[in-house]
């Protein structure tokens, strides 16, 4: 991420060092108040506006996926930023990258989440509280029965 942003000419403050290290090392896909919030522990003094900035900056040198949501926020992987897809849950919005071969294009070919979602990379699985196990098994036989089908079978949906 660092090399990509000082190629383009942009100074790395330590704000937007902070920003970059939370990307490049959570999992848990922040959104831009998280991110702001974990900057300010370190730089108090932090802007909103910082944090937006080199979000975009990241999206323009592809350096994190952004994973768009009509009725929450935005949120952002630096670990990964190529599409892949996702799992989120309906009830803590918690989203994991659900690790299976993909059929080529499968997923840039339409969205198919079941979540008000604009990225075509989320699938929301889970809509109810459930024990851990319970929650598990339902992930992996829906994400079973998603990547069983053509992706002539995802676009009639």
């Amino acid at each position: 991420m660092r090399a990509a942003l000082v190629k383009r000419g942009v100074a790395i403050t330590p704000k937007r060092a902070k920003v970059l290290e939370i990307l490049a090392t959570s999992d848990e896909h922040p959104n831009v108040g998280d991110l702001h919030a974990e900057v300010q522990r370190w730089h108090p003094s932090t802007s909103l506006a910082t944090v937006y900035n080199t979000i975009e900056l990241l999206k323009e040198t592809g350096q994190v996926l952004e994973l768009e949501f009509s009725a929450a926020a935005n949120r952002y992987d630096g670990r990964r930023p190529d599409s892949h897809p996702h799992l989120v849950c309906l009830e803590c919005q918690r989203i994991d990258d659900l690790e299976v071969p993909e059929p080529e294009g499968i997923f840039e070919a339409r969205d198919i989440s079941v979540v008000p979602a604009r990225a075509g990379n989320a699938l929301g699985l889970l809509s109810s509280i459930e024990p851990a196990g319970a929650i598990l098994r339902r992930i992996i036989e829906e994400a079973e029965a998603i990547l069983t089908k053509r992706p002539s079978e995802l676009l009639s949906r």
